[in-house]
């Protein structure tokens, strides 16, 4: 399990803009910067990297509510043999389960 946090409202469908802050990790494709979405970003570049380990399934899970006057946003998501499960977003607490 990945715990995730994206900070703002309504991030997940605006433009990526890198790695803010960091350098850029070397298997990324800069070509996504200011193309893919936030939400593309995440999926691609977080458990998608899965695909060259021996994990088999992984779980990101979104922190969501009020915090700080912050915002959030994020869709968990499941990864699982070599595909990408969106859960839809809710306001409401969520519990998963998966079947291994």
């Amino acid at each position: 399990m990945i715990p995730a946090y994206s900070a703002g409202e309504n991030l997940w469908e605006s433009k990526w803009k890198g790695y803010s802050g960091y350098d850029n990790p070397v298997d990324i494709d800069k070509d996504d910067i200011d193309r893919i979405t936030e939400g593309e970003a995440w999926m691609r570049y977080t458990l998608a990297r899965s695909k060259n380990t021996s994990i088999q399934t992984a779980i990101a899970v979104f922190l969501r509510g009020k915090i700080w006057n912050l915002g959030t946003d994020g869709s968990s998501f499941i990864f699982r043999n070599d595909s990408i499960q969106l859960v839809p977003k809710t306001g409401n607490p969520i519990i998963f389960k998966v079947d291994i």
